[in-house]
C-alpha cells in the first residue's frame, strides 16, 4: 500500500522561486489529506548520511540534479509516497492513482528509448521498502562510480529509470502508464501556441500528443494529475522564473 505522503526537494525553502510556491499550493489543495514534506539540500545529505550512508562517497561527488535522482529514490525507498518535481502543478487528486498499487509510474508524452517508452521519474509513486527504488538508487551508485562523466540521463535520470522498469515488470506487480498521467503538454502553457513560451520545448514528433484544451472534463477524460512545467534546474531557460510564472498564470485561467 502506498502511504498518502508528498515528497519535493529544493535548495531551500526560502528561494523557492514564486511560481514553483503556486506548484507546491495546487498540490497540497489537490490532496489535503496527504501528509507533505519538504526537503532542503542540506536536509537531502543529512537523511542520505544518517539513513543511507554507504551512498554518501557517491552522493557528494554528484552534480546536483543527479544528487536529486538518487535522493528521490532513497526518500520514497525508506517512506514510501508519492515524489514530484518542483516544478509539477497538480490538477487532479492522487487517491484513485495510488489506491491498490505498490508502484506507479506513468510514462513521458511522444518520447521513446530504443522504441521503449521513457518512464517519468520527476513523478513517481511507492510503498516503503519497493525494490526497484533501492536497485535505482544502487544503479546509480554504480553507474557513478563507474563511469562519473556519463550523461547523467543514462546514469541516474529517465533513461537509467526506463530500463530497470522494463526490467522488473517482469518480476513485480507495477502499475505502468498512462502518457497522460504525468508531465501532460498544454498548448499555451508547456507547449508551441503561447508567444511568451518557446515552441522549441516541445519536439516535432511530440507534438501529437498535446493537450489542446484543458478542463475539468479533460483532465478526468485523459487522467491527468499532474502538468510538469519543465523548467527547474535541470533546464537551462533564459529568464526561467518569468516564463514559468506565466505558465502557472495560464494553467490558472485554463482551471477557471
Amino acid at each position: 500500500m502506498i502511504p498518502r505522503i508528498i515528497h519535493q526537494t529544493w535548495r531551500n525553502e526560502k528561494s523557492t522561486p514564486a511560481s514553483y510556491k503556486l506548484c507546491i499550493e495546487s498540490v497540497k489543495k489537490q490532496n489535503p489529506s496527504y501528509s507533505y514534506r519538504f526537503y532542503s539540500d542540506e536536509e537531502c545529505r543529512s537523511i542520505v548520511k544518517e539513513d543511507f550512508g554507504e551512498f554518501i562517497p557517491a552522493y557528494d561527488s554528484m552534480s546536483p540534479v543527479e544528487k536529486a535522482d538518487l535522493f528521490r529514490y532513497l526518500i520514497v525507498y525508506r517512506d514510501g509516497g508519492v515524489y514530484l518535481d518542483i516544478d509539477c502543478y497538480c490538477v487532479a487528486n492522487f487517491d484513485s492513482l495510488i489506491c491498490d498499487a505498490e508502484f506507479v509510474a506513468g510514462y513521458e508524452q511522444g518520447w521513446k528509448e530504443r522504441a521503449l517508452f521513457r518512464y517519468t521519474q520527476w513523478a513517481f509513486a511507492a510503498r516503503a521498502g519497493h525494490p526497484v527504488l533501492i536497485e535505482a538508487a544502487n544503479r546509480c551508485k554504480a553507474n557513478h562510480l563507474q563511469g562519473p562523466t556519463t550523461w547523467t540521463l543514462k546514469k541516474t535520470g529517465p533513461i537509467m529509470w526506463t530500463y530497470l522498469i522494463n526490467e522488473m515488470e517482469k518480476s513485480h506487480d507495477l502499475k505502468l502508464g498512462k502518457e497522460f498521467w504525468f508531465g501532460s503538454r498544454i498548448l499555451g502553457i508547456n507547449a508551441r501556441g503561447s508567444s511568451h513560451l518557446s515552441m522549441v520545448q516541445v519536439p516535432s514528433h511530440q507534438r501529437k500528443s498535446i493537450v489542446k484544451k484543458l478542463d475539468k472534463s479533460t483532465i478526468k477524460k485523459r487522467e491527468i494529475y499532474i502538468v510538469h512545467l519543465f523548467y527547474g534546474s535541470w533546464h537551462e531557460n533564459k529568464n526561467p522564473e518569468t516564463k514559468a510564472m506565466a505558465s502557472v498564470r495560464a494553467l490558472q485561467n485554463c482551471l477557471k
